[in-house]
């Protein structure tokens, strides 16, 4: 599977892969990145060969690549915590030979659905609704627009 979390609210996609490769790989990125384009700016990946296409993902979406240091998960922390979450409806050693791109779909529907506290615990669609008022190239979403509370600091 290959997921894809917008960083400021949480946003989900989730794509099924019927093999491990670059090809395959790069190919479903552009698929799940066009499905809502203005929603991802940049992507960071572990150093997996199935990434190696990445520059045929930055041509084809205009979104930029990066890596995260080898052995460095925290550094894809979104990412982590939402493949974690994926584990509530893929436990580990569940076969993934019978999910299809509908079931990977549903899942991320309903994790999408989810209030989150970070959001003041509002969906992701709704705190998604206002774009960055930043002066960017493309349209952009940003955590500016969701009047999130600043932490508390020790």
């Amino acid at each position: 599977m290959l997921t894809i979390v917008e960083r400021a609210t949480g946003y989900l996609r989730v794509g099924k892969l019927e093999r491990h490769t670059a090809a395959e790989t790069a190919a479903r990125y552009v698929e799940l990145i066009d499905r809502d384009r203005d929603r991802f700016s940049t992507i960071t990946s572990d150093n997996g060969t199935e990434f190696h296409n990445y520059k045929d993902v930055e041509t084809a979406t205009g979104v930029e690549f990066y890596f995260a240091t080898p052995h460095h998960s925290w550094e894809r922390d979104t990412n982590e915590n939402t493949n974690g979450l994926i584990r509530q409806y893929l436990p580990k050693k569940t076969s993934f030979a019978h999910v299809t791109q509908d079931d990977c779909d549903r899942i991320a529907a309903k994790l999408n659905s989810r209030p989150r506290k970070r959001l003041e615990s509002r969906h992701r669609r709704s705190a998604m609704q206002r774009p960055c008022r930043r002066e960017r190239k493309k349209a952009k979403w940003c955590s500016s627009n969701l009047n999130l509370r600043t932490p508390k600091t020790t």
